[in-house]
């Protein structure tokens, strides 16, 4: 009884989150291992929302990029990875999921293997780039479509796309 209501009240403690204070935790656990954590506690135990799961992957890739110990790294990478692909594979299209698991198989190294979805998620990106103007600030949708288009992976129709949407918002 004791162990099912802990449990009740660590759904609803997780279920007090706003999807900005995630993104900017998210942000912030790039160089802040604290936030990185408290990012990865805060999405840990989410209920079955695809960005909130994508975000969960981040921040297990934050833990790994903040983590001293080698077999550590490649523990929460592996799952970090697991937990992008369940997100992606619920919705496919959603540009902001895919540009969270861009982003990261873009700074991987390229010999663990990880950085096999980067073309199909920077093309899917581009087509669903104009969706993304709609749930993030102007600011982070430019940063969003000027990486996009120098990271190397976007085609020159996909680089098109992007462009485009940017001039609308400008």
């Amino acid at each position: 009884l004791l162990s099912s209501l802990l449990h009740s009240v660590a759904l609803t403690a997780h279920a007090n989150y706003s999807i900005s204070e995630v993104r900017t935790l998210y942000g912030k656990g790039i160089e802040d291992a604290t936030a990185a954590k408290k990012l990865f506690d805060l999405v840990s135990n989410v209920p079955n929302d695809p960005l909130l799961i994508a975000y969960r992957g981040g921040a297990e890739a934050l833990l790994a990029k903040h983590a001293l110990n080698p077999y550590t790294k490649l523990d929460y990478l592996g799952r970090s990875m697991n937990t992008l692909s369940l997100a992606v594979r619920a919705d496919p299209s959603n540009a902001e999921i895919r540009f969270i698991r861009f982003s990261i198989q873009f700074y991987i190294p390229k010999f663990l293997g990880y950085s096999k979805n980067m073309r199909d998620d920077a093309h899917v990106i581009a087509m669903n780039f104009s969706r993304l103007k709609h749930s993030v600030d102007a600011k982070t949708f430019r940063n969003i479509g000027e990486f996009m288009m120098s990271s190397g992976s976007c085609g020159d129709s996909d680089v098109a796309m992007i462009q485009q949407q940017l001039l609308v918002v400008s």
